[in-house]
C-alpha cells in the first residue's frame, strides 16, 4: 500500500509549508494525481486520516484532480487519451511516442484557518 507513504509525504510537505504560527488548522489540500501513479483514492483517504491524526492537518479534506493518461506521437502527430501506458504509438506503432501526462503527484495549494478566524 504505497498510499501510506504518499500520505506521510503529503503531511510532511503540508506541515513544512505552514510557517506562520497564526495558522491553526489546515482545512483543504489540493492535489493533482496522474492516473498512471496507481494511487487508489479510498486507500489514500484512509491513510491520510491515519497519518494526520493529532496534527493541525487532522480532518483536512484532500481535493484531488485526477490527471488523465495522455500521450503524443511525434510521427503521426496524434494526441491521445490512453487507458494504459504505451511505449509505441497505439495508432501508427511508431516508437516516437511520448507519454505527456498521467504521472503527476503534486500538491497545488493548502487552505488554512488562522487564529483570528471562526
Amino acid at each position: 500500500m504505497h498510499e501510506l507513504s504518499i500520505a506521510q509525504s503529503l503531511l510532511e510537505v503540508a506541515l513544512g509549508s505552514v510557517k506562520d504560527p497564526e495558522i491553526k488548522q489546515i482545512r483543504l489540500i489540493k492535489l493533482r494525481i496522474g492516473r498512471l501513479t496507481g494511487v487508489e483514492p479510498e486507500a489514500l483517504r484512509f491513510a491520510w486520516t491515519a497519518v494526520s491524526a493529532g496534527t493541525i492537518a487532522a480532518g483536512a479534506m484532500l481535493d484531488v484532480d485526477w490527471v488523465p493518461l495522455t500521450g503524443r506521437c511525434h510521427n503521426c502527430r496524434q494526441d491521445l487519451i490512453l487507458k494504459q501506458y504505451h511505449v509505441f504509438c497505439p495508432v501508427c506503432r511508431s516508437p516516437a511516442f511520448e507519454m505527456t501526462s498521467g504521472q503527476e503527484l503534486t500538491m497545488d495549494y493548502l487552505e488554512v484557518d488562522t487564529a483570528d478566524e471562526n
